[in-house]
């Protein structure tokens, strides 16, 4: 008798990991959103790299976006608006290329003095730029933008920099030995000018350019009510 019952509850903790294990597997593929593809519309190397290093399943494209149209009407938009509003558009702009995927929109900027710092035209302009952050702390803001179906989940994630004095020399050496008229406010943290950075208070991949913490938990979001 002891036998059979033996047997039984093996049989019965079997089949119970077995289910388990299957379940696991299961929720591992349907809910994990990093296994989920989602279409990234911009073609910016620094937020590919970052989707590439945490291992994003995605593809990116060039958003069909007139970014000036938003640009040019600066006073219908505050900074954290105007990031959001940019964000919403360019993931809109290639929505229906892609109906059946989770689109992604990003768009940074940089603030002080509530002006908006977006990037240098020319080499002249990075430097006005980086005079104006030295010694100072500035906002980085990041606008994102999910849509999938008819889902949309559109916000902005902020970062506070402080930058350290900066020389006419310390700006000129920057300016000269960095690609600065692709990058907001005309640096790029994880470069050069990493040397200059005093404090930072929030996420660093924001000032990057893509705030993937808070976009991840919105993949759960959308992934949850699919």
């Amino acid at each position: 008798m002891i036998i059979i019952v033996k047997f039984i509850f093996k049989y019965f903790l079997r089949c119970c990991i077995i289910n388990l294990s299957k379940n696991l597997g299961r929720d591992k593929i349907i809910n994990n959103p990093i296994n989920n593809k989602i279409v990234l519309a911009s073609s910016s190397p620094r937020r590919i790299e970052i989707l590439k290093k945490l291992k994003f399943n995605f593809v990116s494209v060039n958003h069909k976006f007139d970014e000036n149209s938003l640009k040019n009407n600066p006073e219908k938009n505050n900074p954290f608006d105007l990031v959001k509003n940019m964000a919403y558009n360019k993931a809109l702009s290639v929505k229906n290329d892609f109906k059946n995927d989770c689109v992604l929109g990003c768009d940074t900027v940089v603030i002080i003095d509530n002006l908006i710092l977006g990037k240098p035209e020319n080499k002249n302009q990075a430097m006005d730029f980086l005079n104006l952050l030295s010694a100072r702390e500035h906002t980085v803001s990041s606008g994102y933008s999910l849509i999938y179906k008819e889902k949309i989940i559109t916000g902005c994630v902020n970062t506070y920099i402080k930058v350290k004095p900066l020389s006419i020399d310390d700006v000129k050496y920057y300016v000269n030995n960095e690609n600065v008229l692709d990058a907001a406010g005309g640096y790029k943290i994880q470069g050069i000018f990493s040397l200059f950075i005093e404090e930072i208070k929030g996420s660093w991949y924001n000032v990057v350019g893509l705030p993937v913490a808070e976009i991840y938990e919105k993949l759960k979001v959308i992934n949850q009510t699919d």
